[in-house]
């Protein structure tokens, strides 16, 4: 560069000299380089701390999950337990296990069934109308409950009924101490996605659970399209692995890389995997290496600055030399920037042989510019031209003029020019096209001719050629107004432009235009066609004759003119398939005239476009439709109503040609005698073969009959064999037509119903009458007006009184109960009024004074013309049933009251256990501690059959797996506990047998344990005693077992809770008022 001493060039070892530039950039580097070193390991080292914290989070929301998802399933499990316990081995206790199977179904929201040893459903709650008996469900995955009598929790299964991906709990069915039935539920995946959602999973984690195969039971994200499959194998490999908890990486199925904490429950053996995709893993980092790169471009933008101030020192001298190279190249001056004075001078000269060197550039572009733009024209819109100056007699053709023209422009002089045009031209055209060439060259102004043109392959083509010619005129120029006038009009010719441009294509067009317009006009059917804004365009005569809107009249307006009133959408709709998707469509619709008359047409509509392929509108033809789906619906009503009466009436019809022996039978007839109608020729041989041996001569008399002339309308009854061995009965009739007779039609009419009707009448009216005389279920028979036509011996004995007192009577006369007559009374007017069979139940009052319910049927009675003239009537007695519904009932809502009421304890003691854990371990220790101590309680009352349980046992059940009877002592009166006080105390105690095994008696072999309880004043007090422990000191806080205390007996029991240490063993004593804890009646 000009501004760089001499001698910067030289190496090593000599001098070198050191500008601005580089000085100020070695500062700014040596202050900024030890800040960013610093701060890009704090950014590392923070980083890492953040990465360590969400594993650890995730791994706590693993474990918090396997909690959740415990619970949930425990809670299905002791429903199971509880309802394992009903009886089910006669139908009167399975009914009544049904309807308790469907209402803990209901309570718990999951479909339960009971099964046997050979997988079969003896009761389900499942929605099917298949009966329960013939469902059977594959026992492998329920084996330990039928081999060891051990609860089940199975891997995914696809259920039966559904098809969807399910998870079973099982619990044993036992009889006589081994496992004779399974009770299983069925828990949806979509359930366990919501614990899932309860465990806190945070935004953009995918969290999972898979069983013990590695199939995937809940997940996060798309479990509909997951559930059921198998995990990732590093997943797969963490489930069936032997460590409980640990972390492992990979890659989900939607390719998100992540990091996996994943915890197995001890309980179902399932995996939770807490996944954290990589880049929430990473943004820390991400963050810190933004915020080191924007440190960095600070220091670049400082290195800039610095570089920036030596660039403006040097800046004048490179500005001059930069206009001085630009000048050189003919390129625009730079622009100016801050100008030494002495070097000001310089620049502006630069600057003016600039703008000179611009302006000469500019002119020359101009023309070249201009020049291609025609060419491109010429090109693109098929057109040459020539330029003729008429006072040299020179031409110029355009490059493109023997591509539109057809030969080269290969002239010298205008008559040489002139005959090559000619030749090319149509003979037709010639002489037309000769006469019109002069007139360039001697008249001025503008003008056009069409002709055609010949090929050298013989193709004929088009061409329009205009021109314009003009004249040199005399100026006069004015120095005083410097403009000019014309001196005069005279002059001559100095110039002529002509342009040739091939047509052929718009002729082509415009003829076929004309021949489609001459169709369209000439077409009965209804022709127009509608724009992109669905107005109409055009109309022919035929719409017109079609619809009644002249051409006049329909074209401007919008298609709805033809649309049935409240039907402009559908037309707007089926338009819209050839405007907007570009369909052509046939259809058939109703439309409307001008005088409102609807037509049926047919609509066939296509799409019009440009040559590009665009949609500028479209094109329909409607046809009037009517006449013939008129004529269509009456062939078709008429071939179906013959059918549908023939199938109906079993009645089959055949013909007889006599001149030619030839037989038609209709397909009822073929049907009738048992032939395929499309493999069967109808003859005389063929009929006969059907025909019994025994009616065959019969069937021939009736032909020679018909040969001599006598008519077959006697009714003639015959039987037919069919290939099967059946024997039908048949009624012939028949008719001869002309004289003499030359045609006979007839019918078959299959009266083997009626035959066998008959026959049996008789032996089902003696079965009625046994039926009716030894049935316990009640059979009778009303007439209209409500009185007793007909009464089964089971009727009269309920009602008590003899036949002749009720035959001939309404329930009004002989009922025992006013009320209840006219209730049936009224039952049986409403069966007789709607034509339709009625069952409900009906209440009825022996002469005892015994209530009793019945299961009516009712069914209107119809004579032969079938109008109602009574009705039948079965009624059976469900007294007994409908007893046993009602304590099924009732036991339901108490264990849907009961199941509740757990959910709700097991949830307040999560929730508290969550607050007062140090860890996860620790809240799953704790945690399934107490749910334990809940298992025991709820054993207790399910073996009481929930109406309590006795003090003693709760004691004894709650401490034996702390203490065993050697270390226990208990002494009271015996006392049953409340459903309440049995879940609350059992809660108590088991904190204090777990702060007596951690801290006191049963810390040390030797210490024991005395409990003591009595009533006093209606209130019952209840000691604990420990001896032989370890000194006891007074504790300084109270933990979650005195919170567990002091709520569960003073909040559920309204009771007083007293708790002594002194140093030879802790002490507590429970007051709680007898009304709290004792059952009724309990001594």
């Amino acid at each position: 560069m000009g501004d760089e001493p001499q001698g910067r060039g030289q190496g090593w070892l000599g001098p070198r000299e050191r500008s601005i530039r580089s000085r100020l950039l070695v500062l700014v580097i040596a202050t900024l380089l030890p800040v960013l070193v610093f701060a890009g390991f704090s950014i590392f080292r923070s980083a890492a701390d953040q990465r360590l914290a969400l594993e650890q989070r995730a791994e706590d929301v693993a474990a918090v999950t396997v909690r959740l998802i415990d619970a949930r399933i425990f809670a299905v499990e002791s429903t199971l337990r509880t309802l394992a316990m009903l009886p089910f081995a006669d139908d009167d206790q399975r009914v009544a296990f049904d309807r308790a199977a469907h209402a803990a179904a209901a309570s718990l929201g999951h479909r339960i069934v009971l099964l046997d040893r050979e997988g079969r459903h003896l009761v389900s709650t499942l929605p099917t109308d298949a009966s329960v008996a013939t469902r059977r469900t594959d026992l492998a995955p329920l084996a330990p409950v039928f081999e060891r009598g051990e609860p089940v929790v199975t891997d995914v299964l696809v259920g039966g009924v559904t098809g969807r991906p399910i998870t079973l709990v099982a619990v044993p069915v036992m009889e006589d101490g081994r496992p004779v039935a399974a009770l299983s539920a069925a828990v949806r995946p979509s359930e366990l996605g919501d614990v899932l959602r309860q465990a806190g999973l945070p935004d953009g984690w995918i969290a999972a659970v898979v069983d013990r195969r590695g199939s995937f039971v809940a997940r996060s994200h798309q479990p509909e399209h997951f559930v059921g499959l198998p995990a990732r194998p590093e997943l797969i490999a963490a489930a069936v692995g032997g460590q409980q908890t640990g972390h492992f990486d990979n890659v989900t199925y939607e390719g998100v890389a992540q990091r996996n904490a994943f915890r197995r429950s001890p309980a179902t053996g399932w995996t939770a995997v807490i996944g954290i995709p990589q880049d929430i893993l990473s943004s820390p980092l991400r963050r810190g290496l933004a915020l080191l790169a924007l440190g960095t471009a600070f220091a670049g933008v400082a290195i800039g600055l610095a570089l920036f101030l030596a660039h403006r020192i040097a800046e004048p001298v490179r500005a001059l030399q930069g206009a001085a190279m630009a000048l050189a190249h003919g390129r625009p001056l730079p622009p100016a920037g801050r100008q030494i004075r002495e070097l000001a001078d310089v620049w502006r000269a630069f600057a003016g042989a600039s703008d000179i060197l611009r302006q000469r550039d500019a002119a020359q572009a101009a023309v070249r510019a201009g020049a291609e733009r025609l060419k491109l024209a010429s090109r693109i819109g098929r057109f040459a031209f020539v330029d003729v100056d008429l006072a040299s007699r020179t031409m110029v053709p355009s490059d493109n003029f023997s591509d539109v023209m057809g030969f080269a422009p290969h002239w010298t002089t205008f008559s040489e020019a002139r005959a090559a045009h000619l030749a090319v031209i149509h003979p037709d055209d010639r002489d037309t096209v000769d006469a019109v060439l002069p007139q360039v060259l001697t008249t001025a102004g503008t003008d056009r001719i069409d002709y055609r043109v010949v090929d050298p392959d013989g193709t004929v083509r088009w061409i329009e050629t205009t021109w314009e010619t003009t004249w040199e005129t005399t100026w006069e120029t004015t120095s005083e107004t410097a403009s000019q006038t014309a001196a005069g009009s005279d002059g001559r010719a100095a110039r002529a432009v002509l342009i040739h441009q091939d047509i052929t294509a718009r002729r082509q067009a415009e003829a076929t235009d004309a021949h489609l317009a001459a169709v369209v006009a000439g077409s009965s059917d209804a022709i127009f066609s509608i724009g992109p804004d669905r107005k109409i365009l055009s109309w022919n005569e035929g719409a017109t004759r079609l619809y009644g809107w002249t051409a006049e009249e329909a074209i401007g307006r919008p298609l709805s003119i033809i649309a049935p009133e409240g039907r402009d959408r559908e037309v707007f709709d089926n338009s819209a398939r050839v405007l907007v998707a570009g369909e052509t469509v046939y259809f058939e619709a109703v439309r409307v005239r001008k005088d409102g008359a609807p037509v049926e047409v047919g609509i066939s509509g296509a799409p019009m476009r440009t040559p590009d392929g665009r949609i500028i509108g479209l094109s329909a033809v409607h046809r009037d439709v009517g006449e013939r789906k008129r004529i269509e619906e009456t062939l078709r009503t008429n071939a179906a109503f013959l059918e549908l009466s023939q199938a109906a009436g079993d009645i089959a019809s055949w013909e007889w040609l006599i001149d030619t022996d030839e037989v038609r039978w209709s397909r009822q007839f073929f049907r009738l005698l048992g032939y395929d109608p499309d493999t069967t020729r109808p003859t005389l041989t063929a009929f006969l073969a059907r025909v019994h041996p025994d009616d065959r001569e019969k069937i021939m008399g009736a032909r020679r009959a018909g040969l001599g002339g006598e008519d077959g309308e006697a009714p003639l009854q015959f039987r037919v064999v069919r290939p099967d061995g059946e024997v039908r009965w048949v009624e012939r009739r028949s008719r001869l037509f002309d004289a003499p007779p030359r045609r006979m039609v007839g019918v078959g009419i299959d009266v083997t119903v009626r035959k066998r009707a008959e026959e049996d009448l008789a032996r089902a009216s003696a079965l009625l009458d046994a039926v009716s005389a030894t049935t316990p279920d009640l059979i009778y028979v009303k007439d209209r007006a409500g009185r007793m036509l007909m009464a089964n011996p089971s009727c009269l004995s309920v009602i008590g009184r003899p036949a002749e007192a009720v035959i001939g009577h309404t329930e009004r006369d002989f009922h025992h109960d006013r009320a209840q007559a006219e209730a049936v009374m009224a039952n049986d007017r409403a069966v007789m009024e709607s034509g339709r069979t009625h069952r409900l139940e009906e209440t009825f009052t022996t002469p005892g004074g015994e209530p009793r319910v019945y299961l009516s049927t009712k069914s209107p009675f119809r004579d032969a013309a079938g109008t109602v003239v009574g009705l039948i009537g079965v009624s059976t007695d469900i007294t007994a049933r409908k007893r046993r519904e009602e304590h099924v009932e009732l036991l339901m809502h108490e264990l849907s009251h009961r199941t509740k009421n757990l959910l709700a304890v097991i949830q307040a003691l999560a929730r508290q256990l969550l607050r007062a854990s140090t860890d996860t371990a620790d809240f799953e220790q704790r945690f399934m501690a107490r749910i334990q101590a809940l298992a025991l309680a709820h054993d207790l009352l399910v073996r009481q059959h929930w109406q309590g349980a006795p003090l003693a046992e709760v004691v004894e059940a709650q401490l034996y797996p702390f203490a065993g009877r050697s270390r226990l002592t208990i002494d009271g009166p015996a006392l049953m506990l409340r459903l309440e006080a049995v879940q609350n105390l059992s809660l108590v105690l088991h904190e204090l047998a777990t702060n007596a095994s951690k801290y006191g008696a049963l810390s040390v072999p030797g210490g024991t344990i005395a409990i003591v309880w009595r009533i006093e004043d209606g209130t019952l007090v209840f000691t604990w005693r420990e001896q032989g422990g370890p000194p006891v000191t007074p504790p300084t806080r109270h933990g979650f077992g005195h919170t567990i205390i002091s709520r569960m007996l003073a909040e559920g029991l309204k009771s007083e809770v007293s708790l002594a240490f002194p140093p030879d063993g802790a002490c507590a004593t429970l007051r709680i008022p007898t009304d709290q804890v004792v059952s009724e009646g309990a001594e």
